[in-house]
């Protein structure tokens, strides 16, 4: 029956053969599909861009706040960022010839990008640099996403580490909710093989550069460094 057959399965593509009422499924994970449908947004992204400037405007609808809009606006630059950037060192530790043409889907849902080539993409070029001389730690490492999940909505999250494992698993990024300070988490996998992850806060200032009173700062309390530490405390007493 194809009704319980989608009902039970996972998420699957069907052919249905009618002559023979023959159905073939394969499975496949969320991240698969969520691709697809982030490589449609971006197709339109400047028809989205015009409905959320109205939204700037205040000619659009009022459901969402202006922080939302402007949330919005940055998920789509960061998907935006790893759909055109460079795979130069991923081919390169992956060993293989870069192809001379982009692979398009395949390549923006299966294949990682370095945090270099991502960050160019994203802030450009001298930002990039800029950002990795401070942090030399991340040099090398790999973000592998094509979508956002939400995560936290009903507790603040405790358990960094795991989430963005289980993120990374999924081939996505993470949006927080509940959790003042951090708009979004990108699940980072480190030149040693290690986890760790890149917070991501989004200001909106469409007028003019935000003030540094319009900035305002995460709770100590809430810091991912300060729930690592209270755990590893808990679990030596």
């Amino acid at each position: 029956d194809m009704a319980e057959l989608v009902r039970a399965g996972p998420m699957a593509l069907l052919r249905v053969t009618m002559a023979t009422q023959e159905v073939r499924a394969v499975a496949c994970s969320e991240g698969v599909f969520n691709g697809a449908a982030t490589l449609m947004l971006l197709k339109y992204e400047e028809k989205v861009g015009e409905w959320l400037y109205d939204w700037i405007k205040g000619r659009g609808s009022s459901v969402l706040s202006i922080g939302e809009v402007g949330e919005i606006i940055d998920r789509i630059s960061i998907l935006k960022a790893m759909s055109i950037a460079g795979r130069t060192k991923t081919y390169e530790k992956m060993g293989i010839q870069q192809p001379s043409e982009p692979k398009g889907y395949s390549e923006f849902v299966f294949e990682p990008v370095s945090i270099e080539e991502f960050l160019a993409a994203y802030a450009g070029e001298e930002a990039a640099t800029a950002y990795l001389k401070k942090h030399r730690g991340l040099k090398g490492s790999f973000v592998a996403f094509s979508h956002f999940i939400y995560m936290g909505k009903d507790s603040l999250i405790t358990e960094p580490y795991d989430v963005m494992a289980n993120a990374l698993s999924r081939g996505a990024a993470v949006v927080l909710l509940n959790t003042p300070g951090v708009y979004a988490v990108i699940p980072l996998v480190l030149k040693d093989g290690k986890m760790s992850f890149l917070c991501i806060q989004t200001k909106l200032g469409y007028d003019a550069l935000p003030r540094t009173a319009d900035i305002a700062s995460s709770s100590p309390n809430n810091r991912f460094k300060r729930k690592v530490e209270d755990k590893e405390t808990k679990e030596k007493t």
